[in-house]
């Protein structure tokens, strides 16, 4: 089940932001709180995650055990065969991850999802995607959380 799939890749990145943190003590800080998983803001994440020195990671540990997709589907993203870091990490059905950062240390971590507040205590990253049809709330969305 594609839907499940994508819950193990938003669990990763979440689990990623901990390590992350854990060994830096910080949050990795893409200069925004919540984002997609494709634009600037994403790919300095992505590399930061996946241990780029100069985005933030000087002991260069890859904490992100995310595959290569299939061109925007199904994984991370890399434009070119040159290219050494990814430029997105897309969903089964090629829609881009959402992700919250809780920068700010609150807890429970406020996440905003299908129009209603999720509180996640001790939360420190929420991840999902829209899934198939594109709308958050529905039950092909993978989220890093449970209910």
């Amino acid at each position: 089940m594609r839907h499940s799939q994508d819950r193990v890749v938003a669990v990763n990145v979440v689990r990623a932001v901990e390590y992350f943190a854990s060994e830096y003590d910080r949050l990795p800080d893409p200069g925004r709180w919540w984002l997609e998983s494709e634009g600037v803001a994403a790919e300095r994440l992505l590399a930061m995650l996946l241990g780029d020195a100069s985005k933030g990671n000087p002991r260069q540990i890859n904490f992100l055990p995310v595959r290569e997709g299939n061109g925007k589907r199904d994984g991370l993203f890399y434009p070119a065969e040159t290219s050494t870091l990814p430029r997105g990490l897309y969903d089964a059905y090629g829609q881009p991850f959402r992700i919250a950062l809780n920068l700010a240390g609150e807890d429970p971590f406020p996440v905003r999802y299908d129009g209603r507040d999720v509180l996640l205590p001790g939360g420190v990253a929420a991840v999902w995607s829209v899934g198939k049809d594109g709308i958050e709330g529905t039950g092909d969305d993978g989220r890093s959380w449970q209910d």
